[in-house]
């Protein structure tokens, strides 16, 4: 999948309430640092196809979404989810840092999933939990029958 030119005419439809996250990409003919990401957003566009929308701006021509993004310098990417934005980066990146922006929401929990707190005696069972990215561990001297206790869950 090609990466899809944004406009304000088509900002609403393929950006602000796309069911999918969308990634873009602000950018100008003049821009070298710009002209060095393209490749990069063109090739994390077909990695991400029906995974991620993957937009591009041109400052130049649509210079209302760039001032409503309050781009001042570019190359700046901008990660969207469920219409608000979640990440940004500006200046050039390479690929494996613009795709983790991606990565963040595609397979991180929402803000919705659960979240829990473990508050663990024996440090070796950090290692069990370590995983979760959406854990937050205390390591506490107090007895193992309290553990259970003291889990606590989050939202």
């Amino acid at each position: 999948m090609a990466e899809l030119q944004i406009t304000k005419n088509n900002f609403e439809v393929e950006v602000k309430n796309s069911e999918i996250p969308v990634l873009l990409d602000f950018w100008a003919s003049w821009c070298g640092p710009c002209q060095m990401l393209s490749p990069v957003i063109r090739e994390i566009a077909g990695e991400y196809e029906g995974k991620a929308k993957i937009g591009k701006v041109n400052v130049d021509e649509e210079p209302e979404l760039a001032s409503l993004f309050g781009i001042a310098s570019i190359p700046t990417v901008v990660v969207m989810k469920q219409g608000k934005v979640t990440d940004t980066s500006i200046g050039y990146k390479p690929k494996e840092q613009i795709a983790e922006m991606l990565d963040k929401e595609l397979y991180n929990h929402s803000a919705s999933v659960a979240t829990y707190c473990y508050i663990i005696t024996n440090p070796l069972k950090f290692a069990n939990i370590i995983f979760n990215h959406n854990c937050i561990v205390f390591i506490t001297p107090y007895p193992a029958s309290l553990q259970s206790a003291l889990s606590v869950y989050i939202q």
